[in-house]
């Protein structure tokens, strides 16, 4: 059997797309022939450096740790290989610091089980320290996830002994500053961690399941102080075995968790997302997703606007795995659900979701992956509008075979970053595979709002898709703004600008059009609160179905249009508003 070199093969491909989104770069690197490469995390540092971590198989048919680092061109920079004391290991999760260092963690085959792992590497691939976490006896230890508290410690997510629940904290130095064990719960259902946040005041949020003396584990959610302290814990009791996957933070004292579980009789897996009290820990809603179909949580986050995203994979008898986009609002309340996948009876999984600045999700994942094999498994990225509906999704063109998404990261530029297992390059069964996409075309929120009278900023944001062939269907909106007030809407198409005027800043570069837009509606009167909306369909005006003289550009795919509103606020200094400004291209 022959293998590839030390130094690891790697290509590069670079490739044109569409116009909300392009293909900057894919590159593959590979180990050994006929042998595997699985790149479970990745992660960008500030200059758009790509890191990518997981496990290679060896010239023993072994397999160790691998991360390797692209640049913001795509160019491998340097690959590095651990190997504990010659067994087993494997990279599952990488985390760049605020500071630039690199941390990876997983776990380490030692002659008495396996042991959890920290790696620091400095950015130029140096390896700095190696920390194992080792229970007594023969045991399984794992690290899972990294994060970072506001010193830039690391902290360290894992699981101890096979069941309970691991958290440490350690300096840059590799210094142990605290650490902390869940405790067995009793039952015989185990226990897990397999997600943690941390708050601006570095307290940390876990998710996970433990067996509460039950003969199934349940939904768990556990808060620690910032010294590694347990504050409070609580469970959803699904009537069967249920775990929490996944944690997020709304910012205003909410933390939501979701997850999966068995229905009542067992028969089928049920959608769970539920929400508690960040202070108390006490559960204020939860909602289940069920029916005739399996669920997996695989993304939650909460919007600026405290919208909570709950992502799923569902699976439907003859369509497959499908993308669940759920919101839900501070109540518990569903504001939309949609389905979104690839061919029917195509498995599709998601893998990352981020906002964009004007308010728009981001979710990447796989599309068209057969387990039956004839596979055309493509990295996906789609977007989808504050509304919740689906804009446009573009799939990667061919690295190889098929590329199957396992993480992703959203970085400086309008750069999102994709992690792939790829399958088809040479004689490898598997290989890294590392792509760049890049989405600044998408519409975005430049320039800052005027903080009004009652205390808000409005935000520009949109819905639909901006289309030079369409008569409607391209909402451009104002957010935030006072209730029952008028308001005025204006554009240009040659550039923006940051100029202060009557209190505010003026975002867009003249010469522009104003468009009256009536009254903002929002709460009757008397109240005064930031209920208030503007909205122009800008599909319909470039159109000509609003009447009025209109730039003629509106109506050409390619151009940039920049936009903003201003509205009456009679308490402030000048008596006016401006809001921050919304940039997009016209599309075809």
């Amino acid at each position: 059997m022959s293998f590839r070199s030390a130094t690891l093969a790697w290509s590069l491909v670079v490739a044109p797309a569409l116009a909300q989104v392009q293909l900057d770069w894919s590159a593959t690197h590979g180990g050994a022939a006929n042998g595997y490469e699985l790149p479970w995390s990745c992660a960008v540092d500030a200059n758009g450096g790509l890191y990518v971590a997981g496990e290679s198989q060896n010239s023993g048919g072994g397999y160790d740790g691998l991360v390797v680092k692209f640049d913001a061109g795509g160019a491998m920079q340097w690959s590095r290989r651990f190997d504990g004391v010659g067994l087993n290991d494997s990279f599952r999760e990488i985390a760049v610091s605020p500071s630039g260092d690199v941390y990876v963690t997983g776990r380490m085959g030692v002659e008495t089980g396996v042991d959890a792992v920290l790696v620091k590497y400095s950015s130029s691939g140096i390896r700095e320290w190696v920390e194992r976490v080792h229970s007594p006896g023969y045991g399984f230890d794992e690290g899972l996830q990294l994060a970072f508290d506001s010193a830039g410690n690391v902290l360290l997510l894992g699981m101890w002994h096979g069941g309970e629940w691991f958290v440490g904290s350690y300096a840059p130095d590799a210094t142990p500053l605290w650490s902390w064990l869940s405790g067995a719960p009793g039952g015989i259902g185990g226990q897990r961690p397999l997600r943690m946040a941390v708050t601006p005041q570095d307290e940390i949020v876990i998710a996970g399941y433990r067996g509460y003396g039950k003969p199934y584990a349940e939904f768990t959610v556990l808060k620690l102080s910032a010294a590694g302290q347990e504050l409070w814990s609580n469970k959803v009791d699904s009537g069967w075995t249920s775990a929490a996957t996944r944690v997020a933070l709304s910012g205003d004292g909410r933390v939501a968790a979701s997850g999966a579980g068995a229905s009542a009789n067992g028969a089928a897996e049920e959608g769970l997302t539920a929400e508690f009290d960040l202070a108390s820990g006490a559960l204020r809603w939860s909602r289940t997703l069920g029916g005739a179909v399996d669920f997996d949580a695989e993304e939650l986050a909460y919007d600026s606007n405290g919208v909570l995203w709950s992502v799923f994979t569902t699976r439907i008898a003859g369509l497959g795995d499908e993308w669940n986009v759920v919101r839900y609002d501070a109540s518990g309340s569903e504001l939309s659900n949609a389905l979104f996948g690839g061919s029917t009876g195509s498995h599709d999984s998601v893998r990352a979701l981020a906002f964009g600045s004007a308010q728009q999700a981001f979710i990447v994942g796989t599309t068209d992956f057969l387990w039956s094999g004839g596979s055309n498994a493509r990295a996906t990225l789609a977007q989808f509008d504050r509304s919740g509906a689906l804009n446009w999704s573009f799939q990667v063109p061919a690295v190889a075979t098929q590329e199957y998404a396992t993480s992703a990261a959203f970085g400086p530029g309008g750069r999102v970053a994709i992690a792939a297992t790829v399958y088809g390059i040479g004689a490898s069964d598997s290989d890294f595979g590392a792509i760049s996409l890049d989405v600044s075309a998408a519409p975005q929120a430049y320039c800052s709002s005027q903080v009004n009278s009652n205390g808000c900023a409005p935000a520009m944001t949109f819905t639909g898709t901006s289309s030079a062939s369409a008569s409607s269907g391209f909402v451009v909106m104002a957010t935030r703004e006072l209730n029952q007030r008028q308001g005025l809407f204006y554009y240009g198409v040659s550039g923006a600008t940051s100029v202060p005027f009557l209190g505010g800043t003026q975002c867009v570069q003249a010469p522009f059009a104003r468009r009256p837009l009536g009254i903002s509606g929002g709460s009757p009167a008397p109240a005064q609160d930031c209920s208030g909306e503007f909205a122009l369909d800008m599909n319909a005006l470039a159109s000509g179905a609003l009447g009025g003289n209109v730039m003629p550009q509106l109506s050409s795919a390619g151009t940039t249009v920049h936009c903003q509103v201003w509205s009456r606020d009679t308490a402030a200094p000048f008596g006016t508003n401006l809001s921050n400004a919304l940039r997009y291209v016209v599309g075809p």
